[in-house]
């Protein structure tokens, strides 16, 4: 990816149809939950998001024309999901129609693409979550 700038997004790919906010380990998911969309006909962005605060509030400001995905994996209750609905709703503008990541519960160690898995973050499981979240937007 390019040059780390602090409060500074990348964007990865470009897309017409939803935007995918990703954070650290999650955006080598994101572009591959990408392709995915891809092949039913979801035209999705990518965006690395290197940072989490400061946020990229100029970016942000620019992607509001598309429904927003946050992927995280990290826990959902106080992370870089939940802070970009704050600002959302601070900026009186739409949240984020999906947030991946870990919910506020005891996850048991092992080995990392089984957790996944099991907390439903492997690019299939977003992918198909994502799909049915925005056909479910479009049909109102």
């Amino acid at each position: 990816y390019g040059e780390f700038q602090m409060g500074r997004w990348e964007f990865l790919e470009e897309g017409a149809d939803c935007v995918l906010l990703a954070v650290g380990s999650m955006v080598a998911e994101a572009v591959e939950v990408r392709e995915l969309l891809a092949r039913h006909h979801v035209d999705a962005a990518v965006v690395n998001c290197s940072t989490v605060k400061p946020m990229d509030e100029t970016m942000l400001r620019q992607l509001m024309d598309r429904p927003l995905i946050t992927l995280e994996e990290h826990v959902l209750t106080g992370g870089f999901g939940a802070q970009v609905c704050a600002w959302c709703v601070s900026e009186e503008c739409p949240p984020p129609v999906l947030s991946f990541g870990i919910a506020d519960t005891f996850v048991q160690h092992g080995d990392r693409e089984l957790l996944l898995k099991y907390l439903g973050l492997q690019p299939k499981q977003m992918a198909r979550r994502i799909r049915a979240a925005l056909e479910e937007r479009k049909n109102g």
